[in-house]
């Protein structure tokens, strides 16, 4: 009777995930919290749509969460507090959200009535 040989398993070696502590480090620590991700989840099931193209009036799916007073500029407690804010966040399309990032100027603070004014052929608004 034939037998059959079992290949030994291969040993995987143990993940360790430092966390950055700085900017300077990296400072994306709060998106890899599960924190940040069901939050991040339960704000696009509770806002599906883009919020800048729904201002203008066209549907479009939003993929992105962004932080209209980003939290990388402050450091300790008061970062987490302004990154885990929900009234701090906004869903956005992904054309959106890369134009907000690689702009010109990247505000401290996102104003929707601001970009509008800045952006009429977006919202069909004559200057």
């Amino acid at each position: 009777m034939p037998t059959i040989v079992k290949l030994e398993k291969k040993k995987q070696k143990k993940r360790v995930y430092k966390k950055p502590e700085t900017p300077e480090e990296g400072g994306y620590d709060v998106y890899a919290t599960p924190m940040w991700r069901r939050m991040r989840l339960a704000y696009l099931m509770e806002h599906p749509l883009c919020e800048i193209c729904l201002a203008a009036k066209r549907v479009t799916p939003a993929v992105d969460v962004h932080h209209k007073n980003s939290f990388n500029q402050y450091s300790g407690s008061k970062r987490y507090s302004v990154a885990y804010d929900s009234n701090n966040l906004m869903a956005l399309c992904r054309w959106h959200h890369t134009r907000l990032h690689l702009g010109n100027k990247q505000p401290k603070y996102f104003d929707l009535d601001e970009y509008k004014s800045s952006h009429p052929e977006e919202f069909d608004i004559k200057k």
